[in-house]
């Protein structure tokens, strides 16, 4: 199919986007990589008036370190993510779950931005931003006379999601940046990040993200989250006061925290289920190997 006629900008200044956007928020839609828009725009499943280009925009774009974070641009490639020094040392749960998206056309192409708005369930960021407590920021156009005023604000992952491909954003806003809080030294801390897809460079059926720390205590706590088999990632807290986890309870915890598992021409829901207890469990046990490997190491 031919997509429908469409009028297209490509502004250089967030301001200017902003104001493009909230003109029409109903007929207008952002555009980033274009990896999910243009296909549906291509199928017939998406006809906007107007598209606003978002990649020529510098506030949008690149990859910086906070003291307790790392900002991500919402207009960085998957490769950027995937590669840059700063992620790889401070997040690479995050960089892990970059380097396994689509192929090489795509992660050079997709951005996290486009990515994360678009909120499919299966998304490879969606578990690995929930399991590292993410903060997203938002833009969009403040009311009132100045023309160029912008607003901003923050959402906790965990809060942005309001159902299937779709999150709390209002109309006109977009995401400017992800915030990812810096992950501990290896020694404390180990993260794995796992997905199952029966074609490679699919989109996954389900995918996992884990995180274990070392407490001062001795013990161990941590997390995984599933994406694919519910409408939004799930985060399921692991048991504490244990030196491991064995994959039953861990594939036992995953089952009671997936009530409704999905089910579509992929697989259905007992295998949706299944698969994510069964990769979920896998991703912990590669994280406490990791924690393991660091602290050996140390």
């Amino acid at each position: 199919m031919i997509a429908e006629r469409f009028d297209y900008q490509s502004p250089t200044r967030l301001a200017d986007a902003l104001r493009l956007l909230a003109a029409d928020p109903d007929g207008t839609r952002p555009l980033s990589g274009g990896m999910t828009l243009v296909p549906m725009m291509t199928l017939g499943l998406a006809a906007p008036e107007h598209i606003v280009d978002l990649k020529r925009i510098p506030e949008l774009g690149g990859i910086h370190e906070e003291p307790d974070a790392v900002r991500i641009g919402a207009t960085a490639t998957h490769h950027d993510i995937a590669t840059d020094p700063r992620v790889r040392l401070h997040a690479p749960l995050l960089a892990d779950a970059a380097a396994l998206v689509g192929d090489v056309q795509v992660r050079n192409r997709g951005t996290i931005g486009g990515s994360i708005a678009h909120a499919d369930p299966a998304a490879n960021y969606l578990p690995a931003l929930l399991a590292l407590d993410a903060v997203i920021e938002a833009r969009a156009k403040r009311g009132g006379l100045l023309r160029n005023a912008t607003r901003s604000r923050r959402i906790p992952i965990g809060e942005f999601f309001a159902g299937l491909m779709a999150t709390c954003l209002a109309a006109g806003e977009i995401v400017a940046a992800v915030h990812v809080p810096k992950q501990l030294a290896a020694t404390h801390q180990g993260a794995a990040f796992r997905k199952f897809a029966r074609v490679k460079g699919n989109f996954p059926i389900v995918c996992a993200a884990a995180l274990v720390e070392r407490q001062s205590s001795g013990e161990r706590a941590g997390c995984v989250a599933i994406g694919g088999a519910l409408p939004i990632p799930v985060r399921i807290a692991l048991p504490g006061g244990q030196a491991a986890w064995a994959a039953g309870e861990v594939e036992t915890a995953i089952r009671q925290a997936i009530d409704d598992p999905m089910s579509d021409a992929n697989a259905s829901a007992d295998y949706r289920l299944e698969m994510a207890a069964v990769h979920g469990a896998r991703a912990v046990e590669a994280a406490c190997r990791a924690l393991d490997d660091g602290e050996r190491s140390a």
